[in-house]
């Protein structure tokens, strides 16, 4: 099956998708000899944010959730 984007959220805790790396593509020209290289990267930098506060109504995210809490009254 053919994702045409990465999953950001979840609805559960954590609610951030983790990544991972898997792999750098390198294409060349057809025309290109490609035996025998060397690829040198100076510097790779990943900048990440994964702080997730907790609040107390995180419950309430949920659609479903908030039309269960309505229904029992």
């Amino acid at each position: 099956m053919f994702r045409s984007g990465i999953t950001q959220a979840r609805k559960t805790l954590p609610s951030y998708a983790g990544l991972s790396f898997v792999k750098f593509r390198i294409w060349t020209q057809p025309t290109e000899k490609v035996d025998n290289f060397y690829i040198y990267f100076k510097q790779l930098k990943v900048l990440t944010d994964m702080f997730e506060g907790l609040f107390d109504g995180n419950d309430l995210a949920d659609p479903t959730n908030v039309e269960r809490l309505w229904s029992n009254n």
